[in-house]
């Protein structure tokens, strides 16, 4: 069965996710996990942005981190050299580059899978393929399937498909107690 476009976020919905982003999320966009207090912890976003005047442009972040205080805990991870730490994690353990690397190839073939057809066609004709086809999360270059960019994006793709070994690995180690539930 060919893709379709997800219906418009309910106007509820449309609204928590609006303050949170602080912008319109836009078309195709769902809510992928809710967090403990039923807020939307993250979004699954179209591959496309369609802006009114121009053609479309390519957003090749799959899965967005929306819930704030998690954002804000994970963005100090960072600032405090927590990366670096988890590539030389990723550099010791076999076994985790190759999840690593099958994570970034999965991202990557759900992304173009969502687009639908004529849109394929659309990103394929403007230049976008290997941004929406062959990258892998945070924007990871297929010729470096070991690359880590943001802890954000693997956090939020762990949240939304339980599928991130690095996601996996910042939530067990540094928030134990973050749960969420399939939206």
């Amino acid at each position: 069965m060919p893709p379709t476009l997800p219906p418009p976020l309910p106007p509820r919905e449309l609204a928590a996710v609006t303050a949170l982003l602080g912008r319109d999320p836009g078309r195709g966009t769902t809510i992928a996990a809710v967090n403990a207090k039923h807020q939307p912890a993250v979004l699954r976003c179209y591959p496309l942005r369609f802006p009114a005047v121009k053609p479309p442009e390519p957003f090749p972040t799959l899965y967005w981190l929306l819930d704030p205080d998690l954002h804000h805990r994970i963005a100090d991870l960072e600032r405090l050299g927590v990366i670096q730490e988890v590539h030389d994690l990723i550099a010791r353990r076999h076994d985790l580059k190759d999840q690593l690397a099958h994570a970034h190839r999965t991202y990557a073939q759900h992304r173009w899978q969502l687009l639908l057809t004529h849109h394929q066609q659309q990103a394929h004709d403007l230049g976008y393929t290997t941004a929406l086809r062959d990258t892998g999360i945070a924007g990871t270059h297929p010729d470096h399937p070991h690359a880590l960019k943001c802890l954000h994006a693997h956090v939020a793709h762990q949240l939304a498909t339980g599928q991130n070994p690095i996601g996996r690995f910042v939530l067990d180690h540094f928030f134990p107690a973050y749960h969420v539930q399939s939206a």
